[in-house]
């Protein structure tokens, strides 16, 4: 759980000054903002692969609402971030 990968973030911290990412299975602003909390990025794909998906035509074409919905879902993601570092 978040427990575990804050403990495992915290043992790379201390081996290395390269910033940290985590990722895998983060879906919603509130998981964005836990991770934010203690990670220097918090990656989101899959996420995004499925409102593409949910937006896209049977011949592969992007609907109407694809940007609007993809935009939508990256500004509430970000915000997550901006909440959990100030």
């Amino acid at each position: 759980g978040l427990a575990a990968v804050e403990a495992a973030s915290g043992m790379i911290r201390r081996e290395t000054d390269l910033p940290g990412a985590v990722g895998f299975g983060i879906k919603t602003v509130e998981n964005v903002r836990a991770f934010a909390a203690f990670a220097d990025a918090v990656v989101v794909g899959s996420a995004i692969v499925n409102i593409i998906a949910a937006n896209i035509t049977q011949e592969g074409l992007a609907n109407s609402a694809l940007d609007s919905r993809v935009l939508d879902f990256v500004k509430t993601l970000s915000l997550g971030v901006h909440t959990a570092r100030s």
